[in-house]
């Protein structure tokens, strides 16, 4: 439950982060970048941000990525971790075989 804790504070923490800059302005061209779509006629208008959500999928999924690696380097040096005992080896290598 520690562990759950302390994800909790950086999660917030990192949500504050970007609020903060795009409060400040800095994601003014979020939605506005080339290749994004928008068609107006008459009284409406379509906007689909498809480049700017390309680029936000990019960057998640680095970070989680990042994030994921980071976790199991710390799972690792604990020793009540099934990591530890060499369990995760064996568990993927078992969600891959189909046979």
């Amino acid at each position: 439950m520690n562990e759950l804790g302390k994800a909790l504070i950086v999660v917030g923490i990192a949500l504050a982060l970007v609020g903060a800059l795009l409060w400040a302005g800095f994601g003014k061209w979020l939605g506005r970048l080339p290749g994004d779509i928008h068609s107006t006629r008459g009284d409406s208008s379509f906007h689909f941000p498809i480049v700017t959500c390309l680029i936000i999928s990019a960057v998640l999924s680095v970070v989680f990525w990042l994030f994921r690696r980071w976790q199991i380097c710390v799972a690792r040096t604990c020793s009540l971790s099934p990591l530890a005992r060499g369990h995760y080896a064996e568990s993927t290598h078992d969600a891959w075989n189909f046979s």
